[in-house]
């Protein structure tokens, strides 16, 4: 907490439980179930109640934007649950596939990169193809533009928002000398340079300047601070009650009317301490249960209330509510592979890793002036990019002027490469060398993989299959990224000749299929992404089983709806957050449309 601030209004189990009832109940208050719990208690007289795992937060780490981004720090706001290598690879000590999640109130944008990427027009034009009725992207931009409050040159954008709770902005400078080198490399391939990758009409393969979301005071914007400050959750505790530090066990359900679903009416719910194992507690809803835990609780939490598939539950001696074998499959992620170069230390954040005390200087800038590389995300541009344009020299060749048109489903990118001024890998590199990264990540992947029970005890983590090239297809797209990332990093090479940038580790040209894997399972990382666990289609769909239906209904089930990540189709080519955020607020409106 900052010196002298108000305690914020955190409930125990105990005060929130019954008898108390509650209009609506939030399980998470992550990204998606803060803007749900803002909404859904906007209008008096409505009783909504938000269970979060985590604690609230709001100390200095968590606050300034570089810092609160290295999650692997000690006593970040996380929870990690083990992954096992996917099958397609071979067991690596450099890979990393440890899922992390955000456990606080404001979950995962508590920890992450701080980007604000909507996605392209024509992901969610696909989206309403699919048979997603309402979610083309005319239907979806204005509940983006209703969360966001842009400011400096976003605020002059037509297509972004100004009134809403959530701060966004751009950097019209680029803090590492290597990202102005980038662009030119970017250029000379045929990927023109966008400075807002959120606008409506760029082509659909660039290299763009990246939005993220920091409020004007130069803190991290996270979806607690943004949706539910604490002036907004004192105006309203006599309607809005956040419960932190608690442990869902399951959604109760009543089945007792004949020839109907059955009903989600509350939840059970236990404090998250140890030593109060077993001491539950229960909360009726009157009218919804919104479930917001993301693509890795989301499921679970399903099905340990027994909705998902039937054999699966029975083998865990869970009374079927449901039997929806949708639920927990198709989960997909960004897949990154690393391409490294040296550098000179100087220009690298691993100067900052590698000597604390050189952090000292900037971190000082940063709270006497608020200015310096502490107000910076790690990611200031990407690149995206279309495999079946690029050429044997990466160069993106169009054989129709329709394929740079990013309001159709069909050019969206499938690439995505991150110029990152650090190493990321747990290898060291040479004194007085730094690392610059190009992550090359598989945005369109058809692989998929799971989150299933390891056990009925809901303390214990899900058995999570990230799944990864699991599907053969995406091992061509994969050796084209790394290509482009090469070319790329020679192409700032040659733009400075005189630039000291040596290879570390960097797949080469002609390289086989054996050497491709063995490269991929050195190198490959979770890029955090997860997503279409509980998906949004129907529960036969031959794509995927669907899970919600277009108004993010469970299907078969009433009273109860999935609100995050875990509802899209397929994972977005993109970075998460603001999707996110756009379904929790159309699904805020579709509940109070309902309940009308």
């Amino acid at each position: 907490m900052w010196p002298f601030s108000e305690r914020y209004p955190e409930c125990t189990p105990v005060e929130v439980g019954a008898p108390h009832e509650y209009d609506y109940i939030i399980i998470g208050g992550g990204t998606a179930g803060c803007v749900l719990a803002n909404r859904l208690s906007a209008p008096v007289g409505t009783r909504v109640l938000l269970l979060e795992r985590g604690p609230y937060r709001n100390g200095v780490n968590d606050r300034i934007p570089l810092l609160s981004a290295n999650f692997l720090r000690a006593g970040a706001p996380k929870a990690v649950y083990p992954a096992p290598t996917p099958s397609a690879l071979t067991s690596s000590k450099t890979a990393l596939y440890e899922v992390a999640t955000g456990k606080a109130l404001g979950g995962t944008t508590k920890i992450n990169s701080m980007l604000y990427t909507r996605g392209a027009v024509g992901e969610w034009n696909g989206w309403a193809e699919r048979g997603c009725e309402g979610w083309g992207y005319e239907d979806v931009e204005p509940y983006f533009k209703k969360s966001e409050r842009a400011t400096g040159v976003l605020a002059e954008r037509d297509w972004h928002g100004t009134e809403g709770f959530w701060s966004t902005r751009a950097f019209p400078n680029f803090a590492f000398p290597h990202l102005k080198k980038t662009v030119e490399a970017c250029e000379a391939l045929g990927l023109p340079f966008v400075e807002d990758a959120n606008s409506r009409d760029h082509p659909a393969y660039m290299c763009a300047a990246m939005d993220m979301t920091r409020t004007p005071e130069g803190e991290r914007s996270s979806a607690e601070a943004a949706f539910l400050p604490l002036s907004l959750v004192k105006e309203r505790q006599d309607r809005l009650k956040i419960a932190t530090r608690v442990v869902v066990t399951k959604i109760a359900f009543d089945q007792s009317a004949a020839g109907e679903d059955p009903k989600a009416i509350g939840v059970y719910f236990e404090a998250d301490e140890e030593g109060k194992e077993g001491v539950t507690y229960f909360a009726r809803a009157k009218k919804e249960v919104i479930l917001s835990a993301g693509a890795i609780g989301s499921p679970q939490i399903l099905q340990l209330s027994g909705i998902g598939p039937k054999s699966h539950l029975e083998s865990h001696g869970i009374h079927v509510i449901k039997d929806l074998p949708g639920v927990g499959m198709n989960l997909q992620d960004h897949v990154g592979i690393l391409t490294i170069y040296k550098i000179p230390i100087q220009d690298s954040l691993d100067k900052l890793l590698t000597s604390p005390l050189s952090a000292v200087p900037p971190l000082l800038e940063y709270m006497t002036f608020g200015t310096g590389i502490f107000l910076f995300p790690l990611t200031q541009l990407s690149i995206f990019a279309r495999s079946s344009l690029l050429d044997d020299q990466s160069r993106t060749v169009l054989s129709d002027p329709s394929q740079a048109d990013c309001t159709k489903s069909t050019n969206t990118p499938d690439i995505e490469i991150m110029p990152l001024p650090l190493t990321q890998t747990m290898e060291p590199l040479p004194k007085g060398w730094g690392g610059l990264t190009f992550l090359s990540c598989l945005s369109q992947p058809k692989s998929r993989g799971s989150v299933r029970l390891a056990s009925s005890d809901p303390r214990v983590p899900p058995a999570v299959d990230l799944g990864y090239f699991s599907h053969p297809d995406d091992w061509a797209v994969a050796r084209k990224a790394l290509n482009l990332a090469r070319t790329l990093a020679e192409g700032v090479r040659a733009v400075d000749s005189t630039y000291k940038m040596e290879p570390f580790r960097v797949l080469e040209p002609n390289a086989s299929d054996d050497e491709l894997k063995e490269f991929v399972s050195e190198t490959a990382r979770t890029c955090y992404h997860y997503s279409s666990t509980c998906r949004m289609a129907a529960q036969d769909d031959l794509e995927g089983r669907g899970v919600v239906d277009s108004r993010l209904r469970v299907h078969g089930v009433r009273g109860l709806r999935v609100a995050d990540a875990s509802v899209m189709p397929r994972v977005f080519a993109t970075h998460t957050q603001a999707p996110t955020v756009c379904i929790a607020e159309k699904c805020a409106d579709m509940v109070l449309q309902d309940s009308h």
